[in-house]
């Protein structure tokens, strides 16, 4: 049965156009897919990223927010915070005024304020009241002894009357503490009328300021919407306040423009009934948060790219990966489905192959490995924000082991003192003196040695002499011999640690007191120490041995108590209670355990802020200002919002919180970023490792296909490249023993030959002297260039001794091999008629006699030659000529004249007489040997330079310097056949007096 063709045709096209599509789906289809969703997911990623920056910034703007909800707390908190800033900087008089005229503007007659100098002199006042220049100078002289900042000002008198009057009957010194307690941040109420004002005073190196707040303004929130907008300047955000106590919520302020956000009522009462805290709108993203009853902070940020700018990003690199692709599916069209030939060469398609078998599972491990390396990286911050947290509670408990150290230290040290005190029965100087060197290293405070039966006492290495009875107790200042001076309240901490002493040890030792006594005690015990005495026994016995708070009278601090037996066992003798200031304790503690904790392995650091100083444990200087940001807006506990702040121009992961135990500072972790960092590059590192793995797998695979394909051909094509620039010793090696083989056997065959002709090329070019000779006057330079690898010109130039010199060029008719021996056999006879180089007629008709001889049927070239013999002294010689164009004579003034004389061509007639001509040369003149490729090369119009030509070109390029001389006219000569290739050999010999030395100025003559 016949089969029918059309039918078999259009089989066969359909078959090769589904190879087609199937080869388009996988190799363009696929991968552009590939290439759109990783496009895709990076934008994704990115948003993401975004995201929980932007939570993470809204969540610090609410907590920022939220401590200047009391306007009293915001105002006492500002102007503590800049003023310690402005110490810190020792800031001048005038930029401070300046700050402070710039914050009255931004919050009009909320306050107003008056500043002195250091030296007391009034600097400027805000406001008018009835008091009187000299009338607040009596505030200043009363606050120079209560500053409430570390800083030293000449303590002054002062009525404390006038001062009272000014600003109010409540005024005493526990009033101003509260306006620099980071604690209770408040201002100082000194009316209970409020009649006047209240206040806070800033008394710092370079300025003193009292500053009055105005009540009504203290019941407004400017203080929240400061903060808001300062926070907003400073980030991305853009901030607002919002009431909810109307059916619909309204903004009541914001902090810049949010019209493009398409914010609206009913988007916020969507984020209010739903218990929404954030919200993506089209363009922007929406946080909201709870700040107070009834209100609610909004914030509205743009999107770096929103959904709709992701897709078209995504989708135009896919069409410009299709674009790029358009070639590719030309080309198998035309070769599947066509039937035409490609264009494109066997290694451009084998890279293409092996770029699409390494190269797409490369990309989709490159796109997943991004998104978790920005997963990881989240994961890794969440840890490390979780242990540094985890580091500064333990910091924090770990000064409760500190004191317990303290305490066991203490309780030995105060055994082994009191050994010695079985020597005496009453205490002594010696004792107080030994005791205190003991206890300094502990910066203790007061400290109190009592004895149970004795009227001496031991306070801070002194001895005290009591007198009276122990509920009339007081110093005995006739027998007390110290060096200090005994105030009240000196005699007021004795006495009371005399009362506590010897009451203890009575119940201890169960010595009953009288009930007057007795009782006269209670009121005093109650009276000093605010509990019973039974109450004040327990607390002792309870806190014996460790360090815990307890106190008496005006001390309540840290406190050790210790009991002594030294001579009946079970009897106490003795009470040491030794006392902390809680600051001293903690400067102590910090100082010694922050160095230690910082010699880590990580990187971590760990910081301690004094809450009241703002001084830093290790110092910091006075450029962190990220981290004193973070100091500023910290709690009572760690936050779970990750931040991020540079110090020291290094990036850190920032943890803090108010201490807890260490009462007086603030912790502060901070991890160094570069750890996590350096672990995700670490996998980058070996991602990219895996990548060069890969492609230099690849690699060696297209290199193995080179080898047995690809390189074969290309070794065949540099071959005939070779062949085409005469590089004649190419030869093509290591293709193997297949077909390539043998053509590369027949290819290296063919270049024997051809690197015959080469070593003939060189063997001629040997023949040629260097171009450039001097002898005597007279300087020469000439070369000859060849149109063939094998040139029939011939030119030298030699002393022939210390006074004589040659210069000769011949010219053989013809190329080649031929030409080139013809060539050799001149100058082998040259040299070998040393006798006949300064007669130059004879000198012709041996080699003349030569060429003939040599002459045979295959062997009929001539040889056009001429010789000069020159005196490089004198300037004279004699010139003889075979055949050759006759040589040009140029004078220094650039006038130029044949020298003919005529002679047969060597080997060109059996019989033949040369002759030879006087010459002589002047100063500067010159005589050129040339050849008629010169003189006969053609333009492209086909115009020939010519003799007279040639004569003016010679007038045009003179030069004393031969060497330029020479390049002047080759110059000229090149300018005129411009593109045209040479016809014949060329080869020019200039050679010239010399300008100066002891010639004769006369014309060549012949």
């Amino acid at each position: 049965m016949n089969k029918n063709p059309e039918k078999e045709s259009f089989t066969s096209r359909s078959g090769q156009l589904i190879r087609w599509l199937l080869a388009v789906l996988c190799l363009t289809g696929v991968p552009a897919a590939l290439v759109f969703f990783a496009v895709y997911r990076f934008y994704t990623v990115s948003e993401d990223d975004l995201k929980l920056t932007f939570k993470a910034q809204l969540q610090r703007a609410a907590n920022e927010a939220a401590g200047t909800l009391d306007q009293e707390a915001f105002w006492s908190r500002l102007f503590f915070e800049q003023f310690s800033s402005f110490e810190r900087e020792k800031t001048e008089p005038a930029s401070i005024l300046a700050w402070l005229d710039t914050i009255q503007k931004q919050f009009p007659g909320a306050f107003e304020f008056i500043a002195w100098s250091h030296e007391g002199d009034e600097l400027t006042k805000t406001f008018s009241d009835e008091y009187s220049t000299e009338d607040w100078q009596q505030v200043f002289s009363y606050f120079t002894s209560n500053t409430g900042f570390m800083v030293n000002y000449q303590h002054r008198d002062h009525d404390l009357a006038k001062v009272r009057e000014i600003l109010g009957p409540q005024l005493i010194p526990t009033m101003m503490g509260a306006q620099n307690d980071p604690e209770r941040y408040a201002l100082a109420w000194l009316d209970s009328s409020f009649k006047r004002p209240p206040i806070t005073r800033y008394f710092i190196s370079t300025i003193a300021v009292v500053i009055r707040y105005d009540l009504e303004k203290l019941r407004q929130r400017s203080g929240l919407q400061y903060i808001l907008q300062k926070f907003a300047d400073n980030s991305r955000l853009t901030l607002g306040i919002v009431s909810v106590e109307t059916d619909l919520p309204q903004i009541i302020w914001k902090s810049g423009d949010i019209s493009a956000s398409g914010l609206s009522q009913q988007i916020l009462a969507q984020c209010e009934t739903g218990s929404h805290n954030f919200l993506e709108l089209p363009r922007h993203y929406l946080g909201y948060l709870f700040l107070a009853p009834g209100q609610r902070i909004f914030a509205i940020a743009d999107k770096k790219y929103d959904s709709f700018a992701i897709f078209w990003r995504s989708l135009l690199t896919a069409t410009i990966y299709l674009g790029l692709m358009l070639p590719f599916l030309r080309y198998t069209w035309n070769t599947m489905v066509a039937g035409r030939p490609g264009r494109a060469n066997i290694k451009t398609r084998l890279a293409f192959l092996f770029l699409f078998a390494c190269g797409i599972p490369l990309l989709a491990m490159v796109v997943v490995s991004h998104e978790h390396n920005l997963q990881m990286r989240r994961t890794m911050i969440a840890e490390a924000h979780q242990s540094s947290t985890d580091m500064i509670l333990s910091f924090d408990r770990r000064f409760l082991s500190f004191l317990d150290n303290d305490a066991v230290t203490i309780d030995q040290i105060i055994d082994n003192w009191a050994r010695q005190l079985k020597s005496s029965n009453e205490l002594t100087a010696a004792n107080a003196e030994d005791i205190d060197q003991l206890l300094k290293p502990f910066k203790t405070g007061n400290y109190f040695v009592v004895a149970s039966d004795s009227n001496i006492l031991i306070d801070r290495g002194d001895v005290f002499v009591l007198k009276g009875n122990l509920d009339s107790a007081s110093i005995d200042r006739a027998k007390t011999k110290i060096k200090r001076e005994i105030t009240t309240i000196v005699e007021s901490d004795v006495i009371a640690a005399n009362l506590v002493g010897k009451k203890i040890m009575s119940d201890l030792n169960r010595v009953e007191i009288s009930g007057p006594i007795l009782s006269k005690l209670e009121i005093i015990a109650e009276s000093l120490l605010q509990q019973t005495m039974l109450e004040m026994t327990n607390s002792v016995i309870g806190n014996l041995g460790s360090i815990n708070n307890w106190g008496f009278g005006r001390i309540n601090d840290l406190s050790f108590i210790k009991m002594i037996s030294v001579f009946t066992p079970g009897i106490v003798d003795y009470t040491v209670m030794v006392f902390w200031r809680p600051i001293l304790s903690q400067t102590r503690f910090i100082n010694k355990a922050i160095p230690l904790t910082n010699r880590n392995p990580h990187g971590y650091k760990l910081i301690a802020r004094n809450r009241f100083n703002d001084q830093y444990v290790p110092e910091i200087g006075s450029q962190a200002a990220d981290l004193r940001k973070f100091a500023s807006r910290l709690g009572a506990r760690p936050t779970e919002e990750i931040e991020l702040i540079n110090f020291a121009g290094e990036d850190y992961i920032a943890v803090g919180f108010n201490g807890s135990n260490v009462s007086l500072f603030q912790i502060i972790a901070l991890y160094p970023l570069r750890n996590i960092d350096r672990i995700i590059n670490q996998q980058k590192t070996q991602l990219l490792l895996f990548v060069l793995f890969s492609i230099i797998l690849a690699a060696s695979l297209a290199q193995i296909l080179a080898k047995s394909f690809v390189e074969p051909l290309q070794a065949l094509r540099n071959g005939a490249l070779a062949i085409e620039n005469r590089e004649f010793s190419h030869r093509i090696n290591g293709v193997g023993k297949d077909e390539f083989g043998e053509i590369a056997t027949i290819f290296n065959e063919i270049m024997v030959g051809f690197s015959e002709l080469e070593v003939a090329r060189i063997v001629q070019d040997s023949l040629f002297p260097p171009p450039g000779f001097e002898h005597g006057d007279f300087n020469i330079y000439g070369k000859s260039i060849s149109m063939s690898e094998l040139g029939g010109d011939y030119l030298d130039f030699f002393a022939i001794d210390e006074r004589h010199f040659a210069v000769l060029t011949g010219d053989v008719a013809g190329h080649g091999v031929g030409a080139a021996l013809i060539m050799a056999m001149a100058k082998a006879g040259i040299l070998s008629s040393p006798h006949l180089l300064h007669a130059p007629a004879e000198l012709m008709l041996a080699l003349h006699r030569m060429i003939m001889a040599s002459k045979g049927s295959n062997q009929k070239k001539i040889m056009t030659f001429q010789y000069l013999y020159l005196d490089s002294n004198s300037g004279t010689g004699l010139y003889s000529n075979a055949g050759a164009c006759s040589p040009m004579l140029i004078k220094a003034d650039r006038s130029a004249s044949e020298l003919t004389l005529a002679g047969p061509a060597l080997g060109a007639f059996s019989k033949a007489e040369y002759q030879a001509s006087n010459i002589e040369f002047g100063a500067g003149e010159a005589i050129v040997f040339y050849t008629d490729g010169i003189v006969e090369a053609r333009s492209q119009s086909g115009e020939e330079i010519g003799y007279d030509g040639f004569k003016k070109i010679l007038q045009t390029s003179y030069d004393s310097d031969p060497q330029i001389f020479y390049q002047n006219i080759y110059a000229a000569y090149s300018r005129h056949i411009g593109s045209e290739e040479a016809q014949d050999d060329l080869t020019l010999i200039v050679t010239i007096r010399k300008s100066t030395g002891n010639t004769e100025e006369n014309s060549p003559k012949a």
